[in-house]
């Protein structure tokens, strides 16, 4: 199993509360074939929502041979999408993925051998909060994203933080790979025979002021 890649959906006339993780979203094709992803839905705007997929590769390959695709899960119901011209965007998506990762010291060929990669198994919105914003950063109320890569072990703990924005402010860098080292909890990922192995994920956080 390789990378995946993150399909966003932004559907009108529904209406989201607040945030929510999606486990086993199934993915149904024109041409009869199922897939299941994670993914999470949250709010767009008014009456609108947006649905976000991780597709690993094999999956993404076949969403590029048809021209229909249906997700299907408890809390969307049933969702009909019209896909066209992916055949062309997808082999660029791989290229692309394959490029930065290996960019990451992550060798795509290993990870795409794998049966499945770590998947998070406790809410990334519990991992970091407010609380982890630093302290000097608060004053002047910046926004700032980290790019990370967590080497998950057989345990599904982080057992090494990297960051892969390097330009980002070191306030920033140390305070998200200490709440993630501290937090973070996953299913780790399985190799083909099904037992568990250290493998790496790749994640990206977000820092965003708060106005009291």
């Amino acid at each position: 199993m390789s990378s995946s890649t993150s399909l966003h959906v932004t559907q009108s006339g529904v209406r989201q509360r607040d945030e929510r993780t999606l486990h086993a979203v199934e993915v149904g094709f024109a041409n009869g074939q199922w897939a299941s992803a994670e993914g999470a839905v949250y709010p767009d705007e008014r009456d609108r929502r947006t649905i976000a997929v991780e597709l690993d590769e094999g999956t993404m390959t076949t969403l590029s041979q048809v021209q229909q695709v249906t997700l299907a899960h408890q809390a969307l119901g049933h969702v009909p999408l019209n896909i066209r011209d992916l055949h062309q965007v997808v082999p660029a998506l791989q290229r692309c993925a394959n490029k930065h990762l290996t960019a990451w010291g992550m060798d795509p060929a290993s990870l795409r051998a794998l049966a499945s990669l770590p998947l998070p198994s406790t809410s990334p919105n519990s991992w970091i909060s407010y609380d982890d914003y630093p302290d000097r950063q608060k004053i002047y109320l910046r926004t700032q994203i980290i790019i990370i890569r967590l080497d998950v072990d057989v345990a599904g703990r982080a057992s090494a933080c990297t960051i892969l924005n390097p330009d980002a402010p070191t306030e920033f860098k140390d305070a998200a790979c200490k709440a993630l080292l501290k937090r973070a909890r996953f299913t780790p990922a399985r190799d083909a025979q099904g037992a568990a192995v250290a493998a790496p994920t790749i994640m990206r956080i977000g820092f965003a002021p708060v106005l009291l």
